[in-house]
């Protein structure tokens, strides 16, 4: 008789040029191996690519297959039959040693494991793979790991259908001889490869240290586990990748993590399918190297989730985030999934509730697919070089900042953000020093924004959106970069700030309009407009202070309704950019009453609006038309202080006197000038660090 699973054959894609590692080797044979795809594992496929710049460069998907015994948990009849009692221990075979309650596996073949033993399941097979099948065991061991793979190599490891299976150690280990050697270090220890599969379960209880640990790489196709550790949950070296299976993991240190740092080739984790619930002290997934997902339903818990936030320290009212320079200080990382090189996502469903941020890489990250879901008490995504989307449904549902990176792209997909300072931010340079990985040394970000103009420029810093759906809640700027922004396509909504330090737009070198759909509400205070070489007109509309709900629509002289909008915070300033605007066309402003279309973030689409009163109206002349009191908003990368409604200051602004006058003001005590500036001498030129702010000015009213 045969015990015979049928398994779909699975391929895992990676994103890192010319990484060939995991359980196969790249040139196997097999002509009936097929990709994820669906075609033949030698034919070619194309390469994802990016195509803006400033996405993942060495972009090629490469298929990652599994052996076919990797996928095979089967067993003839004929396989040996170690049967454990207690203190004695049976073998049907060769290939078997037994010493005391010490068992140990020395040549190939399959062997079919059964019983109760507190003692050692040990493998000492060199250059030879060996199939263990559990089939009802009980392993335990207070002084060492219970089961240990010391030489071959490949361990396939089978959960027998229906069977319940434990692996436990002890709190303390004894085996250790001297402070250097200090493995086995794991419940379930292997120095080499190790495969998981099968339709039975197995729990891993790991009292001193990991859970399950691959000296090269672990993968997990199938079956039932569930991983309780002291430290990491699933460490594998070279790679850990994740096929099927229930996997439940609990961990004080990392939940899943792939531990090489010294071969830029490994390091991995790879993720195609798969039922995965983490719950970690530390990272929740963390690979060295390269992390990707492809597929499966992760649900993530990282360092207690979003509730055990650390709090931030705020920067200087309308100044953004100061420089933060690293004291080389060794921290706890709490992140949701981080990668050391590159992270990448294009499939499946994706629930993160982290201390920390939600996705981290320390290099560059894509988002091509799947659906995440993050509340984090940092950053929701953020990579310290480039991040790019490209497609997929992504809400942040709570953040310190939504998406951050030095070169930030939105190509596609639809984003969701509520973060409590900038939705979106480009800051940084790429030629700081990330190597630790923005957390222990050298790591500096000058991103010292806010006043436009007044702040510094990150030359590296780019923030284009080019397509896909954009909707932002943020408590300080909605869109924030450290140097230019670029907006050419797809649909962007921002609810901004309500107080004045901040705005719904904030950038320093300009923001341009292309193309797209974006309509951009916030304070008054601090309001930025596109710039006049946009290449697609812009409405810049001054509304006074309005509640929450309150209907904003704009439509043509037909009637026309181009955009009708409630916001869900109060508001005092609307940008207004869409291909319907044209040159020479007159457009109504209209506040208040309903509209009968379907509502999706507050924006309306379809139906009738009526009611509500009459605002403004506006003809268009310029690339940049103001409307509406106090309009024009902070010149583009610095500009007057803008009122609010009805040419009287914003609310918080009331409550501090009136607006700051330059002319003839002395500086605060203590406070020296900058050299050759005069606020009392006509005509003269700020120093070029102020950007083109004019103290006399006030560009403000429309």
């Amino acid at each position: 008789m045969k015990h015979k699973a049928y398994f779909a054959f699975l391929t895992a894609l990676i994103l890192c040029a010319g990484l060939v590692s995991g359980c196969s080797k790249a040139d196997s044979g097999d002509s009936s191996t097929r990709t994820a795809a669906g075609s033949s594992a030698g034919d070619s496929t194309d390469p994802v690519q990016a195509e803006q710049p400033g996405a993942l460069q060495a972009t090629s998907l490469l298929p990652l297959t599994l052996d076919p015994e990797d996928l095979d948990d089967s067993w003839e009849d004929s396989a040996v039959q170690v049967t454990l009692s207690g203190d004695t221990v049976q073998a049907s075979g060769e290939g078997v040693t037994i010493e005391g309650n010490t068992v140990t596996i020395t040549q190939a073949g399959t062997y079919v494991v059964s019983g109760t033993l507190d003692g050692v399941l040990r493998v000492d097979a060199p250059k030879d793979t060996v199939h263990l099948v559990l089939n009802g065991v009980t392993l335990s061991n207070d002084a060492t790991a219970p089961v240990q793979v010391m030489d071959a190599k490949k361990v396939v490891l089978t959960l027998a259908e229906g069977s319940s299976n434990q692996i436990t150690d002890g709190k303390t280990y004894t085996s250790f001889t001297d402070e250097e050697n200090t493995e086995p270090n794991a419940a379930l220890f292997a120095k080499s490869d190790l495969t998981i599969n099968g339709k039975g379960s197995l729990q891993v209880t790991g009292q001193y240290a990991n859970g399950i640990q691959s000296k090269d790489t672990l993968c997990i196709v199938s079956g039932s586990i569930r991983v309780m550790a002291a430290n990491h949950g699933l460490k594998g070296k070279d790679a850990v990748l994740i096929a099927g299976g229930t996997l439940t993991v609990d961990a004080r240190g990392d939940g899943i993590r792939a531990s090489n740092d010294t071969d830029s080739r490994k390091g991995n984790v790879v993720i195609s399918d798969g039922q995965i619930t983490v719950d970690a002290g530390q990272d929740g997934i963390q690979a060295e190297t390269c992390l990707a997902v492809t597929g499966g339903d992760l649900t993530i818990t990282a360092g207690g989730g979003s509730a055990n936030a650390e709090p931030h320290q705020e920067s200087m009212p309308g100044f953004g985030q100061q420089t933060q320079t690293d004291t080389g200080t060794e921290t706890v990382s709490t992140k949701g999934m981080k990668a050391g090189t590159e992270l990448y996502i294009a499939g499946g469903t994706i629930s993160i509730d982290a201390q920390d941020d939600g996705l981290h890489s320390n290099g560059s990250m894509t988002l091509a697919g799947g659906e995440i879901t993050i509340r984090t008490g940092g950053d929701g995504v953020h990579a310290d070089s480039s991040l790019t989307v490209q497609n997929g449904d992504i809400r942040i549902e709570e953040s310190y900042e939504g998406l951050e990176a030095v070169e930030l792209y939105i190509q596609g997909g639809t984003v969701h953000i509520t973060a409590s300072d900038d939705g979106l931010n480009a800051a940084g340079s790429l030629s700081a020093d990330t190597s630790a990985q923005g957390e222990t040394t050298g790591y500096v970000q000058t991103a010292f924004g806010g006043f436009g103009g007044m702040g510094m420029v990150d030359q590296d810093a780019k923030l284009e959106i080019s397509g896909g759906y954009v909707y932002i809640n943020a408590g300080g700027d909605g869109i924030d970069s450290n140097n230019g922004v670029i907006i050419s396509g797809g649909t962007v909504l921002v609810c901004g700030p309500t107080d004045s330090a901040n705005g719904a737009l904030d950038s320093e070198t300009g923001i341009v309009v292309n193309g797209g759909f974006l309509l951009a509400v916030g304070s008054s205070g601090m309001a930025e407009i596109p710039e006049d070489t946009s290449g697609q007109y812009a409405a810049a509309i001054g509304t006074g202070t309005r509640q929450a709900g309150t209907l904003l629509t704009i439509t043509d002289s037909d009637g026309q309704v181009l955009c009708a909008f409630a916001p869900e915070k109060q508001y005092q300033h609307v940008v207004f950019s869409a291909p319907a605007l044209q040159e020479g066309e007159t457009y109504t402003v209209t506040l208040g009453g309903s509209c009968s279309g379907t509502e999706t973030d507050g924006l309306y689409t379809g139906g009738d609006c009526t009611g509500g009163t009459e605002l403004t109206s506006f003809t268009v002349s310029d690339r940049i038309t103001t409307a509406g009191s106090n309009a024009g908003g902070m010149n583009p990368r610095g500009g007057g202080f803008p009122g609010g409604q009805d040419g009287m200051m914003p609310p918080d602004r009331q409550e501090q006197g009136t607006r700051p006058s330059f002319d003839g003001q002395e500086p605060p005590e203590d406070m020296t000038p900058p050299d050759g500036f005069d606020p009392t001498q006509e005509g003269k030129t700020p120093p070029g660090g102020f950007g083109g702010f004019d103290p006399k000015a006030n560009t403000g009213n429309a």
